[in-house]
């Protein structure tokens, strides 16, 4: 049987991958408005290193919408791929636009603190410091804007640029840490709470869940799979119907239910599926 407290950090996980997809894209429109304003002579920058660098980052960012919203590949090592890609991104501005985007090399430890998962974070914080070194390395030898970059040469770059940038990575990944910690220990919290209240309750009458009965055997398969935590395009890929016909189905169930938070709809049917067919799992 499962606590609410898995279910949550389950869902979450399904949902960031979305999250994620989503946010690379956005990292992408904004590349191009910056490709843009430099088209235009807004701002003063070779079109060549404009060009170079949305040629680089153009399929590490597509990638996360290959992976959750075309495919959808849910498996576990998904979300490593999804803050690999991004973390390359970085650095790959770093090599091309150099101190210009450093406050860039944060994106990805935010972006895998919404995982609340300390495994993921770790993997983050030693991808990201291996990127900042090995970007800061590259421009030693190949430094695409030496009119603007005060540093000059391997051995400078690395010891005044590339060695102080980390330690202040560091110490934003040790508060982000502490963010992350404080939540899921707040959700473990209150997911025991809910637990101990539910088992000092009085059981309800069958009635209380016996809606489910009025459902169509595929509303009731969608249920299930919303107790398990699962995304609409999880659900529409293993009940191979369309996205749009699931977000329907979904719409029927709010109304059937009452209840319109997806998140307490998933942990309600959990219960309901743990205590009347716990072989559901």
């Amino acid at each position: 049987m499962e606590t609410d407290y898995e279910v949550l950090l389950r869902q979450n996980e399904y949902e960031t991958n979305e999250k994620v997809s989503r946010a690379a894209r956005i990292v992408l429109y904004f590349e191009f408005l910056v490709a843009i304003l430099c088209w235009l002579k807004i701002f003063d920058l070779q079109t060549s290193i404009v060009n170079g660098t949305i040629a680089a980052t153009v399929i590490p960012l597509l990638l996360p919408t290959v992976m959750i919203d075309i495919l959808h590949i849910d498996e576990a090592w998904v979300k490593y791929l999804l803050i690999g890609s991004v973390t390359a991104v970085t650095g790959i501005y770093y090599i091309f636009l150099t101190f210009q985007v450093l406050l860039l090399f944060i994106l990805p430890t935010i972006i895998a603190a919404l995982y609340l998962e300390k495994k993921i974070l770790y993997f983050c914080y030693g991808s990201t410091v291996l990127t900042i070194l090995l970007s800061h390395f590259v421009t030693g030898f190949y430094l695409l804007q030496p009119w603007i970059e005060p540093f000059k040469g391997v051995k400078v770059i690395m010891l005044y640029g590339a060695f102080p940038r980390v330690l202040e990575y560091l110490c934003i990944a040790v508060i982000i840490n502490i963010l992350v910690s404080h939540c899921r220990k707040y959700i473990s919290s209150f997911s025991s709470f809910q637990e101990e209240k539910k088992e000092n309750t009085i059981p309800q009458p069958a009635e209380d869940t016996g809606i489910l009965h009025t459902m169509t055997e595929r509303e009731r398969e969608v249920c299930r799979l919303i107790s398990y935590g699962c995304t609409n395009a999880q659900i529409a890929k293993q009940l191979y119907l369309s996205v749009g016909t699931v977000k329907n189905y979904v719409s029927v169930i709010y109304e059937k239910t009452g209840i319109k938070d997806r998140t307490a709809l998933a942990l309600k049917l959990n219960r309901y599926f743990n205590e009347n067919d716990p072989g559901h799992m």
